[in-house]
């Protein structure tokens, strides 16, 4: 019974994995609002990094607070901040 549950496991990472590295992320594949999960896969990051950004500040532009604590983020707000960010810290002016 214990093997049947290791096989089950190694084949849900396999498909985990696959999703990850294998499947084009596009604008539908992700929720308009997301879970930190979610910012993980998009950004391909580990959560406690995206964890880490949201202690930081770095998504407080494009959070979206529920009640109980429960935060979430914005898809697209997130992108926009992503790409502005980036361009400012590349500029040399």
């Amino acid at each position: 019974m214990g093997n049947n549950r290791q096989k089950k496991n190694e084949t849900d990472n396999k498909i985990e994995y696959d999703k990850l590295f294998f499947e084009k992320l596009d604008e539908n594949s992700l929720p308009q609002i997301m879970t930190f999960k979610d910012v993980a896969v998009m950004l391909q990051v580990s959560l406690a990094s995206v964890y880490r950004w949201s202690s930081k500040g770095y998504f407080d532009s494009c959070k979206v607070k529920l009640g109980g604590g429960l935060v979430r983020i914005h898809r697209n707000l997130l992108i926009k901040e992503l790409f502005f960010r980036s361009f400012n810290n590349n500029r040399k002016d």
